[in-house]
C-alpha cells in the first residue's frame, strides 16, 4: 500500500526551492510509504519544441513526453537521499518495504496499458492520479511550484479520472515544503483539497 503518491512538477526544477522539497521529501519517507511521480520540466519543454519543429504525430509526442517525465525522475532520484528508481508495482512494493521512497519512471507502465489519450491535454497531474487509483494509494498530492485561487493548474483530463480513481487528491505548493509534512502528518488544512 501506498500511502501517498507524489507528482513533483518538472517546473520546480527551474528554481531554487527543488532541493530543500527533495530533502524534506527524504526526511517524510522515513515515516510515510511515499511514491514519486515527476512531471517533465525542462525535458518536456524539449519535446514540444522538437514535436513542433518537426511535425510529430500525437503518439510520438505523447511517448516522448512521458520518457521526458522518465528523464527528471532520474534527476530526482538522485536529489532525494534514500530513493530509488522502479518501473513497475511490484518494484514499487519491494522498494518501499525497504523503507525508501520510490521514484516511479511511468513508461513501462503506461505503455503496457496505454490508459490516457496521447495529447498535450494529458499532463503528469493525470498520469500520476492513474498510478494512484490503479496502486490503491491513500492519496494523490500534486506539488506545483505556483497556482491560483481560481485556477488551481492541473490538466482538463483530471476529471474524467475521478470516477475510476478512489484515492483523495490534493496540491501543496513546492516552494513550501512544509505544507506537505502537515499534509502527510494529518493536519488537513494545508494544501488544497480538489477531491
Amino acid at each position: 500500500m501506498i500511502d501517498a503518491v507524489l507528482k513533483i512538477g518538472g517546473s520546480l526544477g527551474r528554481g531554487p526551492f527543488l532541493l530543500p522539497l527533495c530533502e524534506r521529501i527524504a526526511a517524510l519517507g522515513v515515516r510515510h510509504r511515499l511514491a514519486i511521480v515527476p512531471g517533465g520540466g525542462v525535458f518536456a519543454d524539449v519535446v514540444r519544441a522538437e514535436g513542433s519543429r518537426h511535425r510529430l504525430g500525437d503518439a510520438a509526442q505523447h511517448w516522448m513526453a512521458v520518457l521526458a517525465m522518465d528523464a527528471f525522475g532520474h534527476l530526482l532520484a538522485d536529489l532525494i537521499p534514500r530513493a530509488a528508481v522502479v518501473s513497475t508495482f511490484e518494484e514499487t512494493e519491494r522498494c518501499l518495504n525497504a523503507d525508501r521512497v520510490a521514484v516511479i519512471l511511468s513508461y513501462e507502465l503506461l505503455h503496457a496499458a496505454d490508459p490516457l489519450p496521447h495529447s498535450w491535454a494529458v499532463t503528469s497531474d493525470s498520469i500520476a492520479l492513474w498510478i494512484g487509483g490503479t496502486a490503491l494509494a491513500d492519496r494523490v498530492v500534486l506539488i506545483k511550484d505556483r497556482w491560483g485561487a481560481a485556477e488551481l493548474g492541473v490538466d482538463r483530463h483530471l476529471v474524467e479520472l475521478r470516477a475510476d480513481a478512489a484515492c483523495g487528491l490534493w496540491i501543496v505548493n513546492g516552494e513550501r515544503p512544509a505544507e506537505l509534512e502537515a499534509l502527510l502528518d494529518g493536519d488537513a488544512s494545508e494544501g488544497t483539497r480538489v477531491w
